[in-house]
């Protein structure tokens, strides 16, 4: 007899095949077109848009923004090296990514 809790199976009838990317740099370019390899439908944003050829080009969708990304996915991966945005704005001054409270460091 086994302890502790017992795990059950997720019910098939909720397929995982939606993936979104925030982030498509050294490690979310690589492992969303890993999933599209794999079937998956993946969708991602990255803040900068010079990835998004390289990403249309093996069958994900460009989403505008990380909120249109993430609307439909089942799965959602995070993949952002850098903290500052490389425009002159603050950090702490962007809008509030879906409603969240800002969590970036002061």
């Amino acid at each position: 007899m086994s302890k502790g809790p017992q795990l059950r199976p997720a019910p098939q009838e909720l397929p995982v095949n939606r993936a979104a990317f925030i982030g498509l740099g050294t490690m979310g370019m690589p492992m969303a077109k890993n999933l599209c390899r794999a079937g998956f439908e993946v969708v991602g944003h990255n803040r900068d848009e010079d990835r998004a050829d390289e990403f249309r080009e093996f069958g994900a969708r460009w989403a505008s923004s990380a909120a249109e990304a993430v609307e439909r996915a089942h799965v959602v991966a995070t993949d952002a090296a850098r903290l500052a945005p490389r425009s002159s704005r603050s950090w702490q001054d962007r809008p509030e990514p879906l409603g969240r409270p800002n969590l970036a460091p002061s």
